[in-house]
């Protein structure tokens, strides 16, 4: 048995752990006062599903006129550490995500963060908003269900799969990335595959 406190329990029964790294908790207690706010989230497999589009073995998803909006860097473990920026038209900040480590900035009307760790949620006044969500360990049937207007079976990825979906409104960039599709002025695209790919979508 593994003594958690409540934060990491929660976290731990939603499967944000892989039983190494639960593990590591009991003796890593440097690493336990560090966690803060941090999505605990680590896979060395890692699927980014931004506006209904799908980037695997990708370290830079999406790119607009030149700033990495969401990327990947990985530590000295191998695992991949998401990087979220949000593009705006309005001077005051907004949230961004750090190598997994999440700092609200602004002035969001509503900010969503259960103690289990898989989901963050923040909405502006003038109507931008972000959402962030972990997925964990995903089968073959479970992506599929999750995902079923995707052909996953043609992804040729093993199992399990964790997933991180991301969703961004960005009020007056003519830029949607929702939970289904992505819109970027009057173009739409949904349930494109990336892989293996340095970037995913580039808008210059």
């Amino acid at each position: 048995m593994i003594a958690l406190c409540r934060e990491h329990a929660d976290k731990a029964d939603a499967g944000a752990f892989t039983p190494k790294q639960l593990r590591g908790l009991k003796t890593d207690t440097q690493r336990a006062r560090e966690i803060g706010a941090r999505f605990d989230w680590m896979r060395q497999r890692l699927l980014a599903v931004v506006g209904g589009n799908f980037y695997f073995d990708t370290p830079t998803p999406v790119q607009i006129h030149g700033v990495p909006v969401v990327a990947f860097s990985r530590d000295e473990d191998g695992h991949w550490l998401l990087n979220v920026e949000m593009p705006r038209t309005t001077p005051e900040p907004r949230m961004i995500v750090r190598e997994n480590f999440w700092i609200s900035r602004g002035e969001p009307v509503e900010l969503e963060c259960p103690p289990k760790g898989r989901l963050l949620a923040a909405r502006y006044a003038n109507g931008d908003a972000i959402k962030i969500e972990f997925i964990g360990d995903m089968d073959a049937d479970k992506l599929s269900d999750r995902y079923p207007n995707a052909d996953t079976t043609q992804w040729g990825l093993r199992s399990p799969v964790t997933a991180v979906e991301i969703e961004m409104r960005l009020t007056g960039t003519g830029i949607e990335f929702g939970p289904r599709s992505t819109r970027i002025g009057g173009t739409v695209m949904t349930n494109c595959f990336t892989c293996a790919c340095t970037y995913g979508l580039v808008v210059s």
